[in-house]
């Protein structure tokens, strides 16, 4: 049963990829640049917040003045002096996509942190008035 699972897996990625083309030059910088602006730390993302009909990821940097939204199939990069649209595969948006998940992922997880720490000095000036009241 495994061998019959397997085989089928691999045909059905093989059936689904087999339209996707190598990243031309083009492609391959706007990928590096959607790389680049997911590790500067004064970027801001955001994201549509239901699945609809595509999800939507929306990269900001104000310091550079850079803007990208990047959906499943393409890549829209705007400076205020250009404007420039790019289709892709879905597959080959995939591993974009992804970074810019895991960094949406990691500044929700920095925000959560603070906000427990917060939480717990809260907590904690909550129970030091308690104390002084019960004296």
């Amino acid at each position: 049963m495994n061998i019959i699972k397997r085989t089928y897996l691999k045909l059905k990625v093989k059936y689904k990829n087999r339209n996707v083309k190598p990243l031309d030059d083009e492609q391959k910088l706007l990928h590096e640049i959607v790389t680049k602006m997911c590790s500067k730390q004064d970027s801001k993302f955001l994201m549509t917040p239901i699945e609809v009909h595509h999800n939507r990821y929306y990269i900001e940097n104000r310091a550079n003045e850079y803007f990208i939204v990047l959906s499943n199939e393409s890549i829209k990069i705007t400076n205020h002096k250009f404007y420039l649209v790019r289709q892709f595969h879905s597959e080959q948006m995939k591993p974009l996509i992804d970074k810019v998940r895991r960094r949406i992922e990691n500044d929700r997880f920095k925000m959560e942190k603070e906000m427990f720490k917060n939480e717990l000095d809260l907590l904690r000036n909550i129970s030091q008035s308690l104390d002084t009241t019960l004296k």
